[in-house]
């Protein structure tokens, strides 16, 4: 039963994550076709946001999962994954957001990216994961991720003259405000990995095993 539970769970939320990528995808292709944009542009734009390769990471590992994949099932992997997608919505409600709407298409691509697929992630990796695997030092593993999204993204503005997100914005900010800004997110990802290795630990959720 309890097999048959997670199974229809982990189909479900991963055919949640994958329209909703989809659909920002032709939202993105469509808005730079009618700004002129070429198509690799478009799929170049798309594929550089933090957002999509966090969410396409999470797509993958709840499809690994439902089809059996054992990698897609280890505990680091979904904990590390949760973390992020933490990161990438707490950053949409608090700086991204526009609470004004319109509410279309593009607001409903948004809404399930930054709120929805971290919910149903994060209750996958509670729920259906097993506990008590994770190691202290696990969190700065995890951080190599959003370090090395960071180069990528001050590399990409500096040769595009476009910054994907505003606190990373060099032109307009100057590099020490972009560093404390960094800094301080790379500590949020860090505290947010050691809040997770705690819940992992948690003698009710399961028997700590490796440390």
């Amino acid at each position: 039963m309890r097999k048959s539970i997670r199974a229809t769970y982990l189909v479900t939320a991963a055919l949640i994550t994958w329209v909703a990528l989809s659909l920002h995808f032709a939202l993105t292709l469509e808005r730079s076709l009618a700004h002129g944009g070429a198509v690799l542009g478009a799929v170049a734009l798309y594929f550089s946001f933090f957002t999509i390769l966090t969410n396409l990471l999470a797509a993958l590992v709840l499809t690994g999962a439902a089809i059996g994949w054992r990698e897609a099932s280890r505990p680091g992997i979904a904990a590390a994954i949760t973390v992020y997608l933490c990161i990438v919505g707490g950053v949409y409600l608090v700086l991204l957001r526009n609470p004004y709407g319109p509410y279309d298409l593009q607001f409903a691509a948004d809404a399930t990216l930054h709120y929805a697929t971290p919910v149903l992630f994060g209750f996958y990796w509670l729920v259906f994961v097993r506990k008590g695997s994770l190691a202290w030092r696990a969190p700065f593993v995890w951080l190599l991720y959003p370090v090395a999204y960071l180069g990528f993204s001050l590399l990409r503005g500096a040769m595009t003259g476009f910054y994907l997100y505003p606190f990373l914005n060099v032109a307009a900010l100057g590099y020490p405000r972009v560093l404390v800004n960094s800094l301080v997110l790379m500590a949020i990802f860090l505290g947010l990995g050691f809040g997770a290795v705690a819940i992992d630990r948690m003698p009710a959720l399961g028997r700590p095993e490796a440390r």
